[in-house]
């Protein structure tokens, strides 16, 4: 794994330990483990963090499912806009 990668799973894993007060790993779902409310404020989050905006209407949600996948699609830029 890439270390850029390594970079944006502990970042997202920081936020979602924050949001949740539990372990969290690799795999650990958001998008059962968080509410939609959480789901937002965790993603303007990422925003903030990362200086992107996320086209969340265009955001497969799938890519909630594990922090693995959701840093996945930050890596890829298909739905991201970097802010500058």
């Amino acid at each position: 794994m890439e270390e850029h990668m390594k970079d944006i799973i502990l970042k997202v894993i920081d936020l979602v330990k924050s949001y949740t007060g539990k372990q969290v790993d690799e795999k650990f779902n958001i998008k059962k483990e968080l509410d939609s409310l959480e789901i937002v404020s965790f993603l303007l989050n990422i925003e903030d963090e990362f200086n992107v905006e996320i086209d969340i209407e265009g955001m497969d949600m799938s890519t909630l499912e594990s922090i693995e996948s959701f840093a996945d699609f930050l890596s890829k830029d298909e739905f991201i806009s970097f802010n500058k």
